[in-house]
Order: C-alpha cells, then sequence, then structure tokens
C-alpha cells in the first residue's frame, strides 16, 4: 500500500491544480494528474508498480521544483 498526499492550494476558488505523476498516460486518465491537496491510497498486489508510481511522481516534483519524501515499511 502506498500514500500519495499533495499539499493544498492557497485559499483560491479558481479550478484546483493538478500535479503531474510523471506518467503521461496515468496523467491523461486522471484528467491532468493529481488534484493538488488529495491524499491518494494506492493499493495491490506485489509487482504491480505502486513503488514506481511514487518514485515518478517524486521525480516529476522535483523536475517542478517541489519538495518531496519516500517512505517505506
Amino acid at each position: 500500500m502506498c500514500w500519495i498526499t499533495t499539499s493544498k492550494a492557497s485559499g483560491t476558488s479558481e479550478m484546483p491544480n493538478r500535479l503531474k505523476t510523471g506518467i503521461p498516460e496515468f496523467d491523461e486518465m486522471l484528467g491532468g494528474g493529481f488534484l493538488q491537496g488529495d491524499a491518494v491510497m494506492l493499493a495491490g498486489g506485489p509487482g504491480t508498480g505502486k513503488t514506481n508510481l511514487a518514485l515518478e511522481y517524486l521525480l516529476a516534483g522535483i523536475a517542478s521544483d517541489q519538495a518531496g519524501i519516500y517512505l517505506s515499511f
């Protein structure tokens, strides 16, 4: 299981920002990426790509000058 939490946008009434996952096809399925401020849980069996998605998301954040952290237990 993997949790991805994004930072909340500062109280605007505009359309919510979308944060790219780093996987263009997945971003397209999500309508542009994760909604800023949402918590996302990824669940699946071994070998389904949860860790790969989390790492791609972190790399996309680094490319956009965003802070990130990866914890594994």
